[in-house]
């Protein structure tokens, strides 16, 4: 499989500590909370990286911690990373929406939409599909 299709909006950066906040307080497996408690970066008083630069790039990319990789938090969790996808896919949405974002910047998986109101339609992100 390709790589997650990040659409570049920068809200899971912005709201990482809600983020973090939130996922901690579901039944998520331990290594997951693990890596949470380990987020080696500071967080501003609203909750954003501080990694985040101006442009919503991260400036540890190649870097960055597991929580923050997608692609390699599926392989290292043994999470089917389709699965992984579509669901770190309903987040993303999720935060585009809250934050009244554009469409275009919504992700989508393969040609499934992937916000969780299937009734929506929403057009695909700018980073292409897996």
């Amino acid at each position: 499989m390709m790589d997650f299709p990040c659409t570049s909006c920068g809200e899971c950066c912005k709201n990482i500590g809600s983020g973090f906040e939130k996922t901690l307080k579901t039944d998520v497996p331990l290594a997951i909370k693990d890596l949470i408690e380990q987020f080696p970066y500071k967080l501003d008083e609203n909750g954003a990286c501080s990694m985040l630069n101006e442009d919503n790039s991260c400036s540890v990319y190649n870097n960055r911690p597991i929580i923050c990789n997608i692609k390699l938090a599926a392989k290292l969790l043994h999470i089917d990373e389709y699965t992984w996808f579509k669901q770190n896919a309903d987040a993303c949405n999720d935060l585009i929406r809250s934050a009244n974002l554009d469409d275009r910047y919504l992700v989508t998986i393969g040609e499934q939409k992937t916000y969780k109101e299937a009734g929506k339609d929403s057009k695909k992100g700018t980073r292409g599909n897996i």
